[in-house]
């Protein structure tokens, strides 16, 4: 499939399988995404390609995939203007703060398993138990380029007119699980080290033992979920618990969520060491998360949905401008409700959803109220083909929120607001329109329809103003279906 937009947006997907003799079988998957904004030197590139190749037996099965991605973004750190310019001239001719800066990703993974069944696939039991052997290994590594005029950006800085910042985490798994498998049940339990380096300018080594849990019980209207993770050595004994109940009835379906977990910080998050910014946590902690959630959608042609829930979390670690700390906002809160549904007039439809928020210690990092609605016309003609002709719009608004930093040299926001700037609560709007012939589609959307009216110098992050007026225009069409 491939697919072609406005803003130089490129988007290419490609599939192949074929399965040979002796129950083996090879997939492949490649994905490719080119794009520009409006804003100077942001173009971004993204390429995925995965593999798998399986062979089955009677009483075993053997696994290898494997994966390669690219991600290539350039980071300008922002438009450099003042509120009047924006508001008079527009994002595109806006000043930004870097113009040679490139962040650069690479992930590459690989994964062998091998399945040993006790019981022949093609018995007449209806149960299934056996073992589980995996061994896999990924390596995510990140080059941060800049040779803008350092000395004038950054208040510490080791060379003052070139910055190359690399930083790679390592990690190995081997382990071993078993299964079990019936009409009301699947259980697998197991145990695996993990062996993992992070590089940056210091290098942190750490082995890790874990145990697993995952199991799935089905009572026909009700099923359950419990997954669990224990570490024994070499990551403070963190673990996580995850339960989720669903039952359904013939009016709708009720879900429950519990979550429970205290986990250590990421190697990231411990380390860091580049030419503009350094930060060593002197004393890791775990971090606890306490998250229950309830929802329930009813069957039935308007398909209301409503979701609650409730968050806590302890001694969290947040990036406050140049350093990981969990001291500031060492207990956090969330209560939130969402609510959504279709409202379908024949051929007409309006789906609301509304979206609520509360953070304790008069936090206001989220928006309190999210309020948005799509209005569309929809339409279906059987003749020779099938031709589907959608219009529409959709409208939002969100309540005012204090915007984050996104810092460029480590790609990550920042919770620290020095000017305390909020975003602006407007109402946003778009417009779009699509056609669909068999197996093409044709779409118009005109995004940022408020733009007209609505301030230009309103920010969504410090330094990162609202989007323009956008027309994205685009084809996509599936070459073999």
């Amino acid at each position: 499939m491939y697919s072609v937009g406005s803003g130089g947006l490129q988007y290419l997907h490609a599939d192949f399988q074929q399965t040979f003799r002796g129950n083996l079988h090879f997939s492949m998957h490649y994905n490719r995404q080119v794009s520009s904004t409006l804003y100077k030197q942001s173009d971004f590139s993204a390429d995925a390609f995965t593999f798998s190749l399986v062979r089955y037996g009677k009483h075993w099965k053997h696994l290898i995939e494997g994966s390669s991605s690219k991600f290539v973004r350039a980071l300008n750190g922002g438009v450099s203007s003042d509120n009047k310019m924006l508001d008079s001239y527009g994002l595109e001719y806006a000043p930004i703060y870097k113009a040679q800066a490139k962040d650069s990703s690479n992930r590459y993974f690989i994964q062998q398993q091998s399945v040993w069944n006790f019981m022949p696939v093609d018995s007449l039991s209806k149960i299934e138990t056996g073992l589980v052997f995996l061994n896999q290994l990924q390596v995510d590594r990140r080059i941060y380029r800049e040779t803008d005029s350092i000395a004038k950006l950054y208040p510490f800085f080791s060379n003052p007119t070139f910055t190359r910042d690399i930083s790679q985490w390592s990690f190995f798994e081997s382990g071993v699980s078993y299964f079990f498998k019936s009409k009301r049940q699947i259980s697998t339990v197991g145990i695996n080290r993990v062996y993992w380096m992070y590089k940056t300018n210091a290098s942190q080594i750490k082995n890790a033992i874990n145990i697993t849990l995952n199991s799935s019980w089905n009572f026909g209207n009700t099923k359950l979920n419990y997954a669990m993770m224990q570490n024994l050595v070499g990551q403070g004994k963190q673990f996580s618990h995850a339960f989720q109940l669903t039952n359904t009835q013939k009016y709708g379906v009720h879900v429950l969520e519990l979550t429970n977990s205290q986990m250590v910080p990421e190697p990231l998050q411990r380390l860091y060491f580049g030419n503009t910014i350094a930060w060593k946590i002197p004393t890791v902690e775990k971090q606890g998360l306490l998250a229950m959630a309830y929802s329930f959608s009813r069957k039935s042609t308007w398909k209301p949905l409503i979701k609650v829930g409730y968050k806590q979390m302890q001694n969290t670690y947040f990036l406050l401008q140049d350093s990981w700390r969990n001291d500031t906002l060492t207990n956090l809160q969330q209560v939130y409700i969402s609510t959504s549904c279709d409202i379908s007039l024949g051929k007409f439809h309006v789906q609301p959803r509304i979206t609520l928020n509360y953070l304790n210690k008069n936090i206001s990092l989220l928006p309190k109220y999210d309020l948005r609605a799509r209005l569309f016309f929809k339409t279906t003609i059987k003749h020779k083909e099938k031709y589907e002709f959608i219009v529409g719009a959709d409208v939002y608004t969100k309540s005012s929120y204090a915007l984050m930093n996104f810092d460029s040299p480590w790609g990550l926001y920042s919770v620290k607001n020095p000017t305390n700037l909020y975003y602006a609560s407007v109402v946003q709007l778009d417009a779009f329109i699509g056609v669909s012939i068999d197996e093409i589609r044709f779409y118009f959307k005109y995004e940022n329809i408020d733009n007209a009216w609505n301030p230009r110098a309103n920010r969504v992050a410090i330094n990162y103003p609202v989007m323009p007026k956008i027309l994205r225009i685009g084809l996509t069409w599936d070459f073999l279906n």
